[in-house]
């Protein structure tokens, strides 16, 4: 990303990504554009259960990409994982 993309990220508060076809590698790159986000405080990666379409699909990878993630980002205080 630009430094003009990335001076933008560092000022997210709220992050809605649900149901959008999600899958480890997709996260794991999502969340290296959040690096350094101290104000962010919401994370949705949930799924609805539409049929099997657009479902997040999160796997073991991505349970330790989002580990590390919490243990090094104090600012988030809520995480929805649900359905996916």
């Amino acid at each position: 990303p630009s430094l003009e993309a990335k001076d933008q990220v560092r000022h997210i508060t709220s992050l809605d990504v649900s149901t959008n076809s999600i899958s480890d590698s997709g996260l794991s790159y999502l969340l290296e554009a959040l690096k350094g986000n101290e104000s962010i405080i919401e994370l949705n990666i949930s799924s609805k259960t539409i049929e099997g379409k657009n479902r997040n699909k999160l796997g073991i990878q991505s349970c330790r990409i989002l580990k590390d993630l919490l243990t090094n980002n104090r600012f988030i205080q809520i995480l929805n994982i649900s359905g996916t």
